[in-house]
């Protein structure tokens, strides 16, 4: 199955995440990084129709949105940004990987959509899968 791979890398955001109180008080930067795998195939995308794909200006803001709160754990903002990621751009029925008889063609094929789409690594270099 034909997949499109929409990559926003690394977003840098100045954020206050941290378990210590002083951690979001003074804040740290952090880059995110985004891969949202969409496919590409006539039940999903049509040419030239912005209404079948996906927007980077959504999804940066999505993020930005995000980053800009306060978080205790990097795992909770990354998966927040996932699930917002998931409710904005639901898995599409017609494409065919919704269903049951064809995940095993899916998963061979490597398309999972919106699978762990949020990569975070603040300055110090710790990565967040979600």
């Amino acid at each position: 199955m034909e997949c499109f791979v929409i990559r926003l890398n690394d977003l840098k955001f100045y954020s206050r995440i941290g378990v210590m109180d002083q951690e979001r008080v003074v804040g740290n930067e952090f880059v995110v990084d985004v891969e949202i795998r969409y496919p590409a195939d006539q039940f999903s995308f049509s040419m030239e129709d912005l209404c079948t794909t996906i927007s980077y200006a959504d999804v940066y803001e999505m993020v930005a949105c995000r980053m800009a709160q306060s978080w205790m754990l990097l795992e909770s903002v990354a998966k927040a940004m996932s699930d917002d990621l998931h409710e904005r751009y639901p898995p599409d029925s017609g494409s065919g990987c919704n269903n049951k008889e064809n995940l095993g063609a899916c998963a061979q094929h490597g398309w999972h959509r919106f699978n762990n789409p949020v990569v975070m690594k603040p300055m110090s270099g710790l990565n967040v899968n979600v």
